[in-house]
């Protein structure tokens, strides 16, 4: 039996902890989605100077395919109110 699937709790305090709590995982997970992006980055940017297609306009695009959604991570983690 799970408690708030049967009590929907109307307290201002409960709903407080539990909108702080949900917060707190998902900053969390966020922090995660910049790491993995981040490494992400970093192995195409690698893969791009071994292969020496880093001056090229495809490895400029594909890296910005890395940096939008990082972008709109970090602004919503980090910035957000």
């Amino acid at each position: 039996m799970h408690f708030l699937k049967d009590h929907i709790p109307d307290d201002p305090k409960i709903l407080d902890v539990l909108h702080s709590r949900e917060m707190r995982i998902e900053n969390r997970i966020n922090r995660f989605r910049v790491i993995f992006f981040a490494i992400l980055i970093l192995f195409d940017v690698g893969v791009n100077i071994k292969t020496g297609h880093i001056a090229t306009s495809a490895a400029w695009i594909d890296l910005s395919t890395y940096l939008i959604p990082i972008g709109r991570i970090y602004f919503y983690t980090f910035l957000h109110p």
